[in-house]
């Protein structure tokens, strides 16, 4: 489950194109709002030097009231390069990677978009490809009526979750070498949608599995139907919903403003004449915040109470995370799962399992005392208790796996330049401040990470579009390369990061130099990393 900010950075660019149910332009913008970013305060740590983050206990539900347990931290260094590089030409490289895991075969899957014209529904559909080297990659044969978002390795077993038709059943398929077995969660959306202004449905799934235990993570969503409610309203069509009721914003391009001179009071959409360069400023900042969005007296409500619903009704609008977890007793029984716990007000869920249980991440509710974003990191011992407290780690979850005997995940916060490594124990972590050895910058941005067999792979660039890539075998000590530049006329974009056993292999896009559209690459290659 390593292989997030790719397929994640992939949406994101393509987020215009794709028509999101119910989400309109102006909810996006709203919680975009409500994730303000703000800088860390001094200038970070110094090589060497490891900084322990505090823990934090949010919300309800999965959110306990006990304090969360932490240890001590350790520290890095920048030392010389421990592979050699070098670049090949691929036939079948693989696209934009979701997850991608290891059987103990040695065998590689990944669920990666498939192919097609920039834009068709093709090209966002998920698809298991598979590898024996990482380096060509063949389609799997798909599970039956699962529309898989997520995938996990225990031993010699694939796992492969997903919804079915329509969205409303969870399905979880497993494949040991002889074919898929699918078998449904005891999850009931339709039943549920009875008496709701709106029908619940799966918005992600996410599966992990280890030591004969399954758990799967299920993101379930109301989808609100708000038109009706507002029908009475003008535009109803500006309305949408979020946890406090419906909303809209009345976001004029230029609002009231009172002239020095005369005192007058003035509501137009055009500046009137005469007005003196503070008049003139204070007249486009109507309605405004500082970081230029509706100030919140632009914001309407109609609250759930108002509108003759349960409010409770509002904690369903943010999703909350359903967790399933099943026992199997060999590589051919099919698990029977239980719902195990509710991680409420998130948008999603990463489950990872490692050597001391298993862990949930989810990106942490926006609170005032929050360091910008940040993720909620859950452990459970068996999949089934998640008693234990969540812990707040610093940036956005970019990749997981076993490193130096335990598992680790690396976090990344773009807005304040942020890179820590998190080493997991059995409901505690220790952070390594991995910021000035990475150097995230406003002009050198994160790409790709990677924690595998080979220690772990970062992917940065610069603006103009050079990269480097940071390897360290044991999470202390980090060599960095750059990668070469592409022939005249192209450019690359770093399309992830395989790892083996034997190799670390970046995968760049190859485009025209000014191509913008981002769509199918022309080629692609890898920048090979193998041990000395």
């Amino acid at each position: 489950m390593n292989q997030e900010s790719p397929f994640e950075n992939y949406l994101s660019g393509r987020a215009g194109e794709i028509d999101v149910p119910g989400a309109a332009s102006a909810k996006i913008a709203d919680r975009a709002r409500s994730r303000r970013r703000r800088r860390r305060a001094g200038s970070g740590a110094v090589l060497g030097v490891a900084v322990l983050l505090g823990g934090a206990v949010l919300g309800q539900g999965l959110r306990s009231d006990d304090s969360a347990q932490e240890v001590g931290s350790y520290g890095a260094a920048e030392g010389a390069p421990v592979l050699d590089w070098t670049t090949v030409e691929v036939g079948n490289g693989l696209g934009w990677t979701r997850d991608l895991v290891r059987s103990d075969s040695g065998t590689l899957y990944a669920l990666s978009t498939s192919a097609g014209d920039s834009g068709s529904e093709a090209s966002y559909q998920p698809v298991i490809y598979g590898s024996v080297d990482g380096a060509e990659w063949t389609p799997a044969v798909m599970p039956d009526d699962v529309r898989v978002n997520g995938l996990a390795a225990s031993g010699g077993t694939i796992y492969a979750v997903g919804t079915g038709a329509g969205g409303g059943k969870v399905r979880l398929a497993s494949d040991a070498g002889d074919g898929w077995a699918v078998t449904d969660l005891p999850l009931d959306l339709e039943a549920e949608s009875v008496g709701l202004p709106g029908r619940l449905y799966v918005a992600e799934t996410n599966v992990a599995s280890a030591d004969g235990t399954t758990l799967v993570a299920a993101t379930v969503t109301l989808l609100v139907d708000g038109e009706s409610l507002v029908a009475g309203e003008d535009n109803p069509t500006e309305w949408y919903p979020d946890r406090d009721g419906m909303v809209r914003w009345n976001c004029a391009v230029a609002g009231d403003v009172v002239a020095a001179g005369g005192g007058t009071s003035v509501s137009t959409t055009s500046a009137p004449a005469g007005l003196t360069d503070p008049e003139q400023e204070a007249f486009e900042n109507a309605g405004q915040d500082p970081d230029g969005g509706c100030g919140e007296s632009a914001r309407e409500v109609r609250t759930w109470a108002e509108l003759g619903v349960d409010p409770a009704v509002g904690e369903l609008i943010n999703g909350e995370v359903r967790l399933f977890a099943g026992a199997t007793g060999g590589p051919d029984e099919v698990p029977s799962f239980d719902a195990v716990g509710t991680i409420p007000a998130s948008y999603g869920a990463d489950v990872v399992a490692g050597t001391t249980g298993f862990w949930a991440f989810t990106p942490a509710p926006y609170d005032e005392a929050s360091p910008g974003d940040a993720t909620e990191a859950r452990w459970s011992p068996d999949g089934s208790d998640w008693s234990a407290a969540p812990i707040l780690l610093e940036g956005f979850r970019s990749a997981t796996g076993e490193l130096d005997g335990a598992l680790q995940v690396l976090t990344v916060d773009w807005s304040n330049h942020s890179a820590v490594l998190h080493r997991l124990g059995a409901g505690t972590t220790s952070a390594l401040d991995l910021s000035e050895v990475v150097g995230l910058s406003d002009s050198r941005f994160f790409r790709a990470a990677e924690i595998g067999p080979l220690g772990m792979a970062m992917v940065t660039s610069d603006s103009s579009g050079s990269f480097e890539v940071l390897h360290s075998a044991d999470g202390y000590t980090y060599g960095r390369v750059s990668t070469p530049a592409p022939e005249a006329g192209k450019k690359y974009s770093a399309n992830g990061i395989t790892m083996s056993a034997d190799a670390v292999k970046v995968r760049l896009n190859v485009y025209p130099a000014g191509d913008t559209a981002g769509g199918p690459p022309e080629a692609q290659k890898l920048f090979v990393g193998t041990p000395r």
